[in-house]
């Protein structure tokens, strides 16, 4: 038997608690993942009511996945204590340990969950640009037709003073 043998049983948990975690983890990531295409379409369809809605699911899923990461990142710190490592090992330490069987179906599921991050990245990204230019298109719209009359913020986060246009007369 390997070095886990000891507390085999604690150990044992710690790897089928670890592959329910990132399953769930990875299921979460997938659920942003589609939220954040519906905002790229609520976006270009300017749909604030879709928004809004989207927001608030997505709020939720990013709660559980925060709570989860702390339930994993607990559960590591006190395998790692058992094996004798630093408080603050490496899943890839603690994943070197396990069983070869659970060593290759966990890391198989870390390996997805990074992948689907990074795409979440991309896609978030993608809405991050959409909103930006979207703000931007706004306020020059505003500001043309002399809307804007108080202090503005401009794309790179500077405070200007508004000026009125000369795109409608005043007396219009």
């Amino acid at each position: 038997m390997s070095d886990y043998s000891k507390e085999g049983t604690k150990i044992d948990k710690f790897y089928d608690s670890l592959e329910g975690l990132l399953r769930r983890q990875g299921e979460i990531v997938k659920a942003l993942l589609n939220g954040t295409e519906k905002q790229i379409n609520a976006l270009r369809d300017a749909d604030s009511d879709a928004l809004i809605k989207l927001a608030g699911e997505q709020s939720d899923l990013v709660g559980e996945l925060a709570r989860l990461e702390g339930i994993r990142y607990e559960s590591q710190v006190n395998v790692a204590k058992d094996f004798g490592l630093k408080r603050d090992a490496s899943l890839r330490e603690l994943l070197d340990r396990a069983p070869e069987r659970q060593r290759v179906h966990l890391t198989t599921l870390g390996k997805g969950l990074r992948a689907d991050l990074r795409a979440l990245r991309e896609a978030l990204d993608i809405c991050r640009v959409m909103t930006w230019r979207g703000l931007q298109y706004n306020t020059l719209l505003m500001r043309e037709i002399g809307l804007v009359e108080d202090n503005t913020y401009g794309s790179e986060g500077e405070v200007s003073q508004a000026k009125p246009s000369q795109a409608i007369d005043s007396v219009v």
